[in-house]
C-alpha cells in the first residue's frame, strides 16, 4: 500500500482539514521566510549604509522602524493566510479584525518609537519641533504622549472590534 491510496481511503472531510493543516503550515514558513529576507535584503543594507555614515539619525531611524516592519509583515501573512485557507465566514471576520487590529498596533508602535527619537533631550526637541522644554520636564512628557498614544491604540483597537468606545 503506498501513500496515495492511503490518502484516498481517507475520508474527504479529513483530506480537507490535512491539506488546510498543511497549507497554515505553509503559511507559517512562508512568513518566516519573509521575515529573513526582509532582514537580509532590506535592513541589512539600510544597516550597513547607515553603519557608514557620520549621522546618527539614519541609525535611530532604522531602529525605529524595525519593530512595526516586523508585525507588518506578520499582519500580511496572516492576510495571505486567510486568502490561502478560504476561511469560513466567521473565523475570516476575526483574523480580518485581527489583522487591522496588529496593523494598528504597528502603527501607533511606530509613533511611540518616534517620540523617543525626536525627543531623547531637550536639545534635539528644540532642533526638530524648536519648542524649549526644561531637561527635567522631558521624561515626563514623554511618558505622558506615550500613554496618550497607548490609550488612543486601545480606542482603536476596541472600536475596530465593534464595540462602542464613545463611553471611554
Amino acid at each position: 500500500m503506498n501513500l496515495i491510496d492511503l490518502w484516498n481511503q481517507l475520508a474527504p472531510d479529513i483530506r480537507d482539514n490535512l491539506v488546510r493543516i498543511l497549507l497554515a503550515a505553509l503559511v507559517l514558513l512562508f512568513v518566516w521566510g519573509l521575515r529573513k529576507v526582509l532582514a537580509a535584503i532590506i535592513v541589512a543594507p539600510l544597516r550597513r549604509a547607515a553603519e557608514r555614515s557620520n549621522r546618527n539619525w539614519d541609525d535611530i531611524l532604522l531602529d525605529t522602524i524595525i519593530v512595526p516592519a516586523r508585525i507588518l509583515i506578520i499582519a500580511f501573512g496572516l492576510a495571505i493566510g486567510a486568502e490561502i485557507l478560504q476561511l469560513d465566514p466567521a473565523t475570516n471576520t476575526f483574523v480580518q479584525h485581527l489583522i487591522r487590529t496588529l496593523v494598528v498596533i504597528a502603527l501607533f508602535m511606530g509613533g511611540i518609537r518616534a517620540i523617543d527619537v525626536i525627543a531623547p533631550s531637550s536639545v534635539r526637541l528644540f532642533g526638530v519641533t524648536g519648542l524649549t522644554i526644561s531637561e527635567r520636564l522631558l521624561p515626563f512628557l514623554r511618558t505622558a504622549f506615550k500613554l496618550l498614544l497607548v490609550a488612543l491604540c486601545v480606542l482603536v483597537i476596541v472600536q475596530e472590534w465593534g464595540y462602542d468606545a464613545s463611553g471611554l
